[in-house]
């Protein structure tokens, strides 16, 4: 039986905010969000990092690193993506080991 994958899109960081870098860090989340999608493979999700965390209050001084709130932020939101994936699939009761 087949795995689950889940593939994380970039998170929030500084070429959010700052363009210095013309948008490197939006063009790496559509490539890998296009990528799966091209895939598509049934038990393989993107999940959107955007959606991760806040600029204002999950990330450290210097707009890369994730804050412990932004950790905590991260760690709640991907694992409700990933119980959503797993429950929302049917198949997902026979493939647990």
């Amino acid at each position: 039986m087949p795995k689950w994958i889940f593939c994380v899109g970039v998170f929030p960081c500084a070429e959010d905010v700052r363009t210095q870098y013309n948008g490197r860090a939006r063009a790496m989340h559509e490539v890998a969000r296009r990528t799966v999608a091209d895939l598509a493979l049934p038990k393989l999700r993107f999940l959107d990092g955007l959606q991760a965390m806040t600029l204002s209050r999950d990330v450290t001084s210097d707009l890369t690193h994730p804050s412990p709130a932004g950790m905590i932020s991260i760690g709640t939101w991907a694992a409700r993506a990933i119980a959503e994936s797993i429950e929302g699939n049917p198949a997902a009761e026979r493939d647990a080991p």
